[in-house]
């Protein structure tokens, strides 16, 4: 999502060196040079400042080729191999709750430590995997190697936040990063 408004950025703003770090750890603002960070929930943390970017809710992705196999209701689970974020092991529990499917019993279960291989295992037909929703809708592959096998869309959701040191708050560089990923996230709703 914001890889693809760095060139804008840069143009805008040649003078700003971004470095980015794409982890599943929370950003130490006491420990580290990090100016913003960008996290998924709320903790309570003093001296920084959270603005909220986007509500997203799991969204159950997959292959064409699992809908064209007769994925179709999420009751189809069953026979799919449910492919789960080793940070968010809940995440999958509390869709199938939502689903009214609480002791659906999937074929199999695949464990992966990062959403872009989340994402290729689903889109390599390895299973069914949930995707942040809106934000999956804005990847490029999203209808084509990408699909929502079926419209039933919890009602849970989660924030994610920009976040920066509230003294921080008003530098202009910050600013011209909040822009930048406001308008990415505009641009995948």
């Amino acid at each position: 999502m914001l890889l693809p408004a760095l060139p804008e950025f840069k143009r805008r703003h040649p003078g700003l060196t971004l470095r980015i770090e794409a982890t599943h750890q929370y950003a130490d603002f006491n420990a580290s040079r990090v100016d913003v960070a960008i996290r998924y929930g709320r903790e309570h943390s003093v001296g920084l400042k959270f603005e909220p970017l986007v509500a997203v809710k799991g969204l159950p992705v997959c292959a064409p080729a699992l809908v064209k196999g007769g994925l179709k209701a999420p009751e189809d689970l069953s026979r799919e191999v449910l492919i789960h974020l080793t940070t968010q092991p809940r995440a999958w529990p509390v869709w199938l709750r939502e689903a009214g499917l609480q002791h659906l019993t999937p074929r199999g279960h695949l464990w992966l430590d990062s959403v872009p291989a989340m994402l290729e295992a689903a889109e390599q037909g390895l299973g069914v995997t949930l995707a942040m929703s809106p934000l999956i809708k804005a990847r490029p592959s999203f209808g084509r190697k990408l699909m929502a096998p079926f419209a039933f869309e919890a009602a849970h959701s989660e924030t994610i936040y920009l976040v920066s040191r509230t003294e921080q708050a008003r530098d202009r560089r910050i600013a011209a990063v909040r822009r930048c990923i406001v308008e990415a996230v505009s641009r995948a709703k």
